[in-house]
C-alpha cells in the first residue's frame, strides 16, 4: 500500500531505502524489509544487500538468498565493507525447513557461513492461538533447525530470534 497515495503497488527501490531508514531508526540489526520490483533477475538481491548495507548502521543484508551463487556474493559484498553477513534458513511452521535454503546452506558449507534461522508461525494457521504454544512451537522450530545445522557442521555460527509475537 502506498502511503501517498493509499494505492496498492509492488514496492521500488525507493521504498526500499525508505524502509531500511525506518528499521535502522528503531536501533536494531536490518536485513532488507522489502523487496524492489523496479529490479528484476540476479541484481535484484545484490541491489539489496547494497542499499541495505548503505543506509543501516548494522545490517544482515538482503535476506534470504536464492540461490548459492547470490548469497556468496552477498556474503563478499558484506565482507568487503566488514559488515556482517547471515545467511538465512526459513522453518515453514509448522516444523519444516526450507529445502532450497539447505540446499544453499550445503552448497555453501566449505565457507561456513554464518546462518540465522527465521521462523513465522500464524496463530490459528500454522501454528497454536495460546501465547504460550505458539512460543513453544517457535522454540521447537528454531532448536531443531539449530540441531541440524550443528549436526551437519555447515555453519560457523547459528542464530536465531523469538520472533512469534510478530506473526499474528
Amino acid at each position: 500500500l502506498d502511503p501517498d497515495t493509499n494505492e496498492i503497488r509492488r514496492p521500488t527501490v525507493k521504498d526500499l531505502i525508505k524502509s531500511v531508514r525506518q528499521a535502522n531508526a528503531l536501533g536494531e540489526g536490518v536485513c532488507a524489509p522489502v523487496v524492489p520490483f523496479d529490479i528484476s533477475g540476479p541484481r535484484q538481491e545484490l541491489v539489496m544487500e547494497r542499499i541495505t548495507h548503505e543506509n543501516a548502521r548494522l545490517s544482515y543484508g538482503s535476506g534470504q538468498a536464492t540461490s548459492a551463487a547470490a548469497a556468496e556474493a552477498a556474503m563478499e559484498m558484506s565482507a568487503v565493507v566488514h559488515r556482517p553477513h547471515e545467511v538465512e534458513l526459513w522453518v515453514n511452521s509448522p516444523l519444516n525447513m526450507d529445502p532450497t535454503g539447505l540446499d544453499i546452506l550445503w552448497k555453501l558449507r566449505s565457507r561456513r557461513p554464518r546462518v540465522r534461522i527465521i521462523n513465522m508461525p500464524v496463530r490459528g494457521l500454522s501454528a497454536p492461538i495460546s501465547v504460550a504454544a505458539i512460543l513453544a512451537q517457535t522454540v521447537a522450530e528454531c532448536l531443531g533447525a539449530a540441531t541440524i545445522l550443528h549436526l551437519t557442521g555447515i555453519a560457523a555460527s547459528i542464530s536465531f530470534r523469538l520472533d512469534a509475537f510478530w506473526a499474528y
